[in-house]
């Protein structure tokens, strides 16, 4: 048992091994390699591209930018059995805001089921959400718009070659 070294996701069985890292699935491992090629390229040219995304028409709606990456936080949970997560979103403000408010909606109905993780985890995801509502624009890219167009960059350049997978062993058919 371990965790993956890209999401960080408990990897229970299986996974995959490259370069002496352990991913949860091969796409897992692509990206990992990606970012790490991403971070070769030189921040010159990749702060232009960032900069033509921030100022570009948003690619959820089409309308005027500046576009950015936008977490909206969930909670779900069923009894004994409680999921959080964080959904970044590459929009505009008002895209951004409604996946927070649809976040936040998400939480307050679906969170409160689980014990005792769902009673914890709903309200601490309910204000990441309140907070990212309030939170405005600062003028200038945030670090995960950087690392996602470095990645779109790394892959469309080729910057890496596939990463070899090594997949787990499976037993032989007789």
């Amino acid at each position: 048992m371990g965790r993956c070294d890209n999401c960080r996701t408990l990897i229970l069985f299986g996974g995959v091994s490259t370069s002496g890292l352990r991913f949860c699935s091969p796409s897992c491992a692509e990206q990992a390699h990606l970012a790490i090629a991403g971070q070769r390229l030189p921040d010159r040219e990749v702060r232009k591209h960032v900069w033509d995304v921030y100022k570009g028409a948003c690619p959820c709606c089409g309308g005027h930018g500046p576009t950015d990456i936008r977490p909206s936080y969930r909670v779900f949970s069923l009894v004994f059995m409680t999921r959080w997560s964080t959904h970044p979103v590459l929009g505009c403000r008002s895209c951004g805001i409604k996946s927070q408010l649809l976040g936040l909606a998400f939480s307050l109905v679906l969170g409160w089921w689980g014990f005792p993780w769902g009673l914890l985890m709903t309200p601490v995801q309910v204000l990441r959400n309140l907070f990212a509502l309030l939170s405005g624009d600062n003028g200038t890219p945030s670090e995960a718009l950087d690392k996602v167009v470095r990645i779109r960059l790394a892959g469309e350049l080729g910057a890496v070659s596939p990463p070899e997978v090594a997949a787990p062993a499976m037993p032989k058919a007789s």
